[in-house]
């Protein structure tokens, strides 16, 4: 992992190792807007993208669903990426994504409420656990 965290933002090259997707699969997700680089977008010719702290995350998250069987457009459908993108849960908590919705939550008894509830859900995920890979590795 890079010793600090800097300003300028990892572009997509770090980005791939640190997710394990491939280069390939983060400029497509940024194609189809699927994802999108806070920091930096590239629109100028020979500008990089660059990406968060939380643009990795969540790419990694989306990493973690696409290996669990979760299709691009359940995830697209269940605004995962809009629900990981909202700042208050400062990646603790469970994401749960049901074919209607995803949330996000730290109560133990809601997720039991929503597991247990009409729809099944697709996917129930401890955010704490999604951790970057080692670049260097």
């Amino acid at each position: 992992m890079p010793d600090a965290i800097t300003p300028i933002g990892y572009r997509s090259p770090q980005v791939a190792a640190l997710t394990g997707a491939t280069f390939k699969e983060v400029t497509h997700w940024r194609h189809i807007g699927l994802v999108r680089p806070s920091i930096h977008d590239g629109r100028n010719s020979g500008d990089h993208y660059r990406w968060s702290i939380d643009d990795v995350r969540i790419i990694r998250t989306v990493v973690i669903l696409r290996h669990a069987g979760i299709s691009l457009d359940r995830i697209r459908h269940a605004q995962v990426i809009a629900v990981l993108a909202s700042p208050w849960h400062g990646w603790q908590g469970w994401l749960i994504i049901t074919p209607r919705q995803a949330v996000i939550t730290t109560n133990p008894a809601e997720v039991a409420e929503i597991v247990a509830g009409e729809a099944t859900p697709l996917a129930v995920l401890n955010l704490a656990h999604v951790t970057l890979l080692d670049m260097d590795a």
